[in-house]
């Protein structure tokens, strides 16, 4: 891994996203409670993960913040956010697959 950091913006790494769930503030929640495991970072790195999630009509709106310090290639800063968006769509499928299956169960 080859990186040079010019300047402390080359440090900072702040993806931010919002994904709109069509289940409920629940199904929605339990959904995220699965994610587990270690982060993607090999090298001396921080993050902090935020999930805020809030009622909308039709359903729940997830917003989403990663914010590290470190060094990082610009094809693992890519990678981050590749990945994350590949995470917040098996959430929301998993989330509006379960509020489907319980829906026909009522």
């Amino acid at each position: 891994m080859t990186s040079q950091v010019k300047s402390m913006e080359d440090l900072m790494l702040n993806i931010t996203q919002e994904i709109h769930v069509k289940a409920s503030l629940e199904k929605t929640f339990e959904s995220l409670l699965e994610i587990t495991g270690p982060l993607f970072a090999s090298s001396a790195f921080i993050s902090n993960i935020q999930y805020r999630l809030s009622e909308e009509q039709g359903g729940t709106l997830i917003s989403f913040r990663h914010s590290a310090l470190g060094v990082l290639t610009e094809d693992q800063r890519k990678g981050v956010s590749t990945g994350w968006s590949h995470m917040l769509s098996r959430i929301k499928s998993h989330a509006e697959s379960s509020q489907s299956r319980s829906a026909s169960v009522q």
